[in-house]
């Protein structure tokens, strides 16, 4: 068994109703991202080892993972989440834990951090994460020709400003989006809706979520100055992220 010290108190993100609703209407681009993670460990020879997810969510993309046969580890902040993620890949370790806790991570063959992991804030603190520091551990955790992917909110022209709704068979999401461009953070007011038993009312709930807008140049800098030979690609395979955001493709 794969263990990291004790978890940190219940994350204010991703509460029960919202790990339901990211599990049944956003799992499609986790897939999306295991295709590319195996792909590359293939490239470069690599066809067993840990590979560790950071933010795993509802445990898709360790699902895919695992079934290919590498071992996975799942590192998520949100026990409502968590708890999700063990039952969709039962095979994979799950903690609960913060993605910046990387100075704890064992060794590894590939880490991921799908759907900007790496740009959120804590809810209880108004610092950014060192993202120098989260990468160094990371690029010091794998294994020479090991594999680093992940996605940014980046900044690009044109404002984060808006409104979106998505509706499924039992839920609905509202989300308001804010960018404060001088202090270089994003900001989602996030409603919830979800039905609780068939024909029956719908319990709301709101979270609000709190992202640095990273620049891609910067953390291109970084990379390469880990030594990490980098790409850059708009989103996994055929599945295109939404504007603004910036996936990175990189090789120990």
């Amino acid at each position: 068994m794969i263990t990291l010290d004790a978890p940190p108190p219940e994350s204010a993100l991703y509460g029960d109703d919202l790990a339901y609703i990211h599990a049944r209407g956003f799992a499609d681009f986790a897939r999306a991202a295991a295709g590319v993670v195996i792909e590359r460990l293939g490239d470069a020879g690599i066809a067993d080892g840990l590979v560790i997810d950071l933010g795993c969510g509802d445990g898709s993309l360790l699902r895919e993972i695992t079934a290919r046969g590498f071992d996975g580890l799942g590192v998520e902040p949100s026990p409502a989440v968590a708890a999700r993620a063990r039952q969709t890949a039962p095979r994979a370790e799950v903690v609960v834990a913060s993605a910046h806790d990387a100075s704890r991570f064992p060794p590894c063959v590939a880490v991921t951090a799908i759907g900007e992991v790496l740009s959120y804030l804590d809810p209880d603190s108004m610092d950014p994460p060192p993202l120098s520091r989260t990468l160094e551990h990371l690029h010091a955790a794998l294994d020479p020709g090991g594999v680093l992917v992940f996605d940014l909110v980046c900044d690009s022209a044109g404002r984060l400003d808006g409104r979106s709704w998505r509706v499924g068979p039992d839920w609905a999401l509202l989300t308001d989006v804010s960018e404060d461009v001088d202090a270089a953070l994003l900001t989602r007011e996030i409603i919830t809706f979800r039905q609780l038993v068939p024909d029956g009312g719908y319990r709301r709930g709101a979270e609000r979520h709190r992202l640095v807008v990273h620049r891609a140049s910067d953390v291109l800098d970084l990379l390469t100055a880990l030594g990490f030979a980098v790409e850059t690609a708009d989103g996994y395979g055929s599945h295109r992220l939404p504007p603004h955001r910036t996936v990175f493709l990189c090789r120990r």
